[in-house]
């Protein structure tokens, strides 16, 4: 099945359980991206997209660090290999991306166990680094940062939608017009997307994940573009990111066997545009 026919379904179960205002609304909000999984025998490791490794910078970029500790090289999304359906979420010219974050476990004095008692205007612990493939070589992380095994990664396009359950309401379905369904409830007259979350959110759209994407009931534990799914954690941030337009997603990574905590990479929308990645912002989760 092709992209577009799969969105087209997305469609009209939008359309038929929230009526056609709603549910074209919610339609049009939908965004591809990607379910990554170890590549296997079956499913062939999409470009160079990989957990671990060694870094892929251009030479003379230098290894993020702070205070003289190295950040940890995380994954590398090849964009190239993914195709041209990322070209709006991706910064321009973009064709790897290398997704850095600093470790607190690298055992260093200058480090505290909590990363976060560092104010923003001291640590950047968090970073994306683009390189050229064509220019781009294996780079290791430096003695002390953790280095995890690098496993290729397999990207599969699948339609996302904003998340919407009642643990991880996505802030921009609160912009819908859900006309005159308002007044069926207090809540929805000032949280409008709940009306999504009661009669989408919870049942309708993670079956269909489940039945017709091959996604889990719990949404992706590690994916690329798209809507990811959220907590409540989480959503600060991304109102933080969106005041003008809805933020982009850039990288969600679940915890695995090489560590336990989740992190998720996003960023405002026209500094994606303008190839800013300097706004890139990280949500580590128990972490």
């Amino acid at each position: 099945m092709s992209y577009e026919e799969a969105l087209s379904g997305v469609r009209a179960l939008c359309v038929e359980t929230l009526g056609e205002h709603i549910g074209s609304q919610l339609a049009a909000l939908a965004r591809p991206g990607f379910d990554l999984r170890p590549a296997d025998e079956r499913n062939a490791a999409t470009g160079l997209c990989r957990w671990g490794g060694p870094a892929l910078l251009e030479p003379g970029t230098p290894w993020p660090a702070y205070a003289g500790v190295p950040h940890s090289l995380f994954a590398v999304l090849d964009v190239a290999a993914l195709g041209p359906g990322v070209a709006d979420q991706a910064p321009p010219g973009a064709a790897l991306l290398n997704f850095f974050f600093l470790d607190p476990w690298t055992g260093s004095e200058e480090v505290p166990d909590d990363v976060s008692s560092f104010s923003d205007e001291e640590l950047e612990e968090y970073l994306v680094v683009p390189a050229d493939p064509r220019r781009a070589v294996e780079v290791p992380a430096p003695e002390p940062s953790p280095r995890f095994d690098q496993v290729p990664m397999h990207a599969r396009l699948v339609v996302t939608l904003p998340s919407a359950s009642t643990y991880d309401c996505d802030p921009v379905l609160h912009t819908l017009d859900i006309g005159d369904e308002v007044k069926a409830s207090e809540l929805y007259r000032t949280f409008p997307g709940f009306l999504v979350v009661d009669r989408f959110g919870e049942e309708v759209w993670p079956r269909y994940g489940e039945d017709a994407q091959d996604i889990p009931w719990g949404g992706m534990s590690d994916q690329a573009f798209g809507w990811p799914s959220i907590h409540n954690s989480g959503v600060p941030l991304l109102e933080d990111l969106s005041q003008d337009e809805p933020y982009v997603h850039l990288l969600t990574l679940g915890a695995n066997d090489m560590w336990e905590g989740s992190l998720r990479f996003v960023a405002p929308a026209k500094a994606i545009r303008e190839g800013d990645l300097t706004q890139v912002r990280a949500a580590p989760e128990n972490w």
